[in-house]
């Protein structure tokens, strides 16, 4: 079928003023319908967590990554790995495939595969009746349809808890949160102790936006396969003011002090001399996650300008309450050295 005459001025008319204004901090994505092509990255935008698991290797190693708008920065410690780049995102119609090891139970390698199923017995009528039976009503179990999920809430009555980020979820929203992607890009690796260059490698994978990240990292010293989820820590409202103060952190017999002030001003040194100065910008209202520029002096090869992301982390330190870990991670604008450091509160 072929338009003609204010057909097509009227369509464009309607589809203009569908866009209408996005209202600040809210979370759209939009397709050019173009063999797959993803006009924004903002679908994987986000914090996520979960595990590295070496090429040949079972056992996988805690990492953490952040990506926003096509940048990419990894850090894994214990797998002695870092990684920055840019990243390419394209819708697709292949789902992500269920090969998730569940962070928690990776170094016990358990087996959770399901089990055999069977079919109930003919004219089989399940018992809903509710019962006061013990085990049921016991208020400690976390089954008990009466005792509410925790939340991240709970640690800080500033964060947006799991309902109100789906009260403000738009139908958009919720069709950009369960679409599949492919990332494909290049990649510097890093060691996270020294922040000096190893490799250049690829990354390629699949993404289920705000939801589970699976990719392959290939052409490094440390090639593997990054199995990571979305965390909640994106989805908390933090912001400048919470994380003015003192922060340190000791590495080997080097110990960095950073301070935050008001209007997000960056100051610190290092026990062997270093000096660090920048500052933080936050990204999106609503959401846990900085952009900071950095600057290091008096430090011979580490010596020059820094960019990427920095959010808090209330969980890292295993304590109860307080936003207590400040990560940052950043590569440096030559492309040649990676800064990392997860600080504790003074």
């Amino acid at each position: 079928m072929r338009f003609t005459g204010l057909v097509p001025l009227l369509l464009l008319t309607l589809a203009t003023a569908s866009c209408g204004e996005v209202e600040p901090g809210s979370f759209q994505a939009f397709d050019t319908g173009e063999d797959g092509a993803d006009t924004t990255e903002s679908t994987v935008n986000g914090i996520w967590t979960g595990s590295f698991i070496p090429q040949g290797g079972t056992i996988g190693r805690s990492a953490t990554a952040v990506i926003w708008e096509g940048r990419l920065l990894v850090l894994s410690s214990t797998a002695e790995l870092a990684h920055a780049g840019e990243i390419t995102v394209r819708t697709t119609t292949t789902p992500l495939q269920e090969t998730f090891s569940d962070p928690g139970t990776l170094e016990q390698q358990l087996d959770t595969s399901p089990g055999p199923t069977f079919p109930p017995p003919p004219d089989f009528v399940p018992d809903l009746t509710p019962t006061s039976d013990s085990l049921t009503s016991d208020p400690t179990r976390t089954g008990d349809p009466a005792v509410s999920p925790r939340t991240d809430s709970a640690l800080d009555p500033r964060f947006t808890t799991e309902s109100d980020f789906a009260a403000d979820t738009t139908p958009d929203d919720t069709t950009a949160a369960n679409r599949t992607v492919e990332v494909t890009g290049d990649i510097r690796s890093y060691s996270p102790v020294s922040g000096t260059p190893i490799a250049i490698g690829q990354i390629s994978g699949t993404v289920i936006a705000r939801s589970r990240l699976q990719v392959t990292v290939s052409g490094t010293q440390r090639p593997g396969v990054l199995e990571l989820r979305f965390s909640d820590l994106f989805r908390q409202e933090v912001l400048v003011s919470d994380l003015v103060g003192s922060w340190s952190m000791t590495r080997g017999d080097r110990t960095l002090t950073l301070t935050v002030d008001s209007a997000g001003a960056l100051n610190g040194s290092r026990s062997d001399g270093c000096l660090l100065s920048g500052e933080l910008e936050l990204l999106r209202r609503g959401e846990n996650l900085f952009r900071v520029v950095l600057s290091i002096d008096n430090c011979a090869a580490e010596d020059g300008r820094y960019t990427g992301f920095a959010f808090l982390d209330p969980e890292t330190l295993g304590r109860e309450t307080g936003l207590e870990a400040f990560w940052i991670l950043a590569e440096s604008d030559g492309e040649d050295r990676f800064f990392n450091a997860v600080l504790d509160r003074q």
